[in-house]
């Protein structure tokens, strides 16, 4: 593959899978000379995804083995492992590639569960290589079914790994990680028994020779594998009968709930006293039957990042990860504050004056970072930033229902 192809590749795959808040995307800039365009991030939602996958070459000691056991810290999919509605497949592949071979990459599809708010999936990358080589590894799934229905990314997940530094620098080593990846599944309008999915990873990788040839963040393309696989599918309970709270001067409209077995999404409509392209968190509880099932905290905030659901609309889909659906009695969802960050304009300046980050606010809403000092972290500038001249609205919308 041809030095453009390739650029070209690697740009679609990151523009395309991973939007900003993939870790695959601002290498991939940065090796093309791209001002990374990033959008602002919330940092008080529940959970964040590494939506694309780094592993660095490490000595394991033993093998890490991944059977009938989940990566925890999400409470709706523990729930689905308690109630045995995981499924396990234990489905090994090799990345096919060149650079795949001289490296053994392979890839384990290790467990998947389909709900109608998410589709999860979880896959372990495996391979060796000299310690001296510091290789580097990027791996990036999609996922697509027989409908040709391609799921995007949900913005919440987590991934675990087994791995210890080598003394020798000289050994050929083995490296082990683990990626759980969660999609929407929210654009499927009916209720099939099973799936048919295919999930596709596309590896990419560097070394030191790649660095020092050609740039610090370059990267070649390793290859890629696809698993195909049909997987059961868990309907939710909706409820469709729109509702409106009104607090202050601002109403809130409840689209629809939808509470599927591992997690709750609850579409809620308004209009954003500040542009489209400011990112919201709902902050609030929800209480089932008289009791707190959700204490009061942030709200996951999803439709790409806080976010419209749709440019055209002001429906922002709360996702709440928990399996709600076994509850019986009346629902109270209370919303107490939606927090939206400062607009692009005011963090490019702050982060200019304050930082010493060379930065700009771009036409397509995101914002624009072509250099940042040693020692400075951008989100947590971003996140100071948004904490003093960030928009709150602080109310009181209470919406109340009993779930069909």
């Amino acid at each position: 593959m041809d030095e453009k192809r390739l650029r070209q590749y690697l740009t679609e795959i990151a523009q395309e899978e991973s939007r900003d808040d993939m870790n695959l995307l601002p290498k991939i800039q940065a090796a093309l000379d791209v001002p990374t365009t990033r959008r602002t991030r919330s940092t008080l939602q529940l959970a964040r995804m590494a939506a694309a996958l780094l592993i660095v070459i490490v000595a394991t000691v033993g093998v890490y083995a991944f059977y009938q056991e989940i990566v925890g810290g999400d409470p709706g999919l523990d729930a689905m492992s308690a109630e045995n509605r995981i499924v396990y497949f234990g489905m090994t592949q090799p990345i096919i590639g060149e650079a795949s071979e001289a490296y053994n990459i392979q890839v384990t599809l290790d467990y998947a569960f389909a709900d109608a708010n998410r589709i999860t999936v979880a896959y372990t990358v495996t391979g060796e290589a000299p310690a001296s080589e510091g290789l580097t590894v990027f791996s990036n799934p999609s996922l697509t079914d027989d409908q040709s229905n391609q799921y995007i990314w949900l913005m919440l997940g987590s991934s675990a790994s087994n791995s210890e530094a080598t003394p020798d620098a000289e050994a050929r080593v083995s490296f082990t990680q683990t990626m759980v990846s969660h999609f929407d599944s929210s654009i499927l309008r009916s209720a099939p028994e099973t799936l048919n999915l295919s999930l596709r990873i596309e590896a990419a990788y560097a070394n030191n020779d790649i660095r020092a040839d050609f740039d610090p963040y370059a990267m070649l393309m390793a290859g890629e594998t696809t698993f195909t696989f049909e997987l059961p599918f868990n309907p939710g309970r909706v409820l469709s009968e729109p509702q409106t709270a009104m607090s202050g001067d601002l109403p809130l409209t409840l689209l629809q709930a939808v509470v599927a077995p591992s997690l709750t999404r609850l579409d809620v409509c308004f209009d954003e006293p500040v542009s489209i392209d400011q990112n919201w968190v709902a902050f609030g509880s929800i209480t089932i039957g008289g009791e707190i099932v959700v204490p009061e905290s942030s709200f996951a905030i999803s439709g790409m990042d806080g976010l419209r659901m749709n440019e055209d609309d002001v429906c922002h889909a709360i996702i709440v990860p928990y399996a709600l659906h076994v509850e019986q009695g009346e629902w109270t969802v209370t919303i107490n504050a939606l927090r939206g960050w400062a607009d692009n304009e005011t963090l490019a300046r702050l982060l200019t004056e304050d930082y010493g980050v060379e930065a700009s606010a771009s036409p397509d809403g995101g914002l624009e970072i072509t250099t940042v000092p040693d020692g400075v972290d951008v989100d947590a500038a971003i996140a100071a930033i948004n904490a003093e001249h960030g928009v709150s609205i602080n109310g009181d919308w209470t919406f109340t229902f009993t779930l069909p």
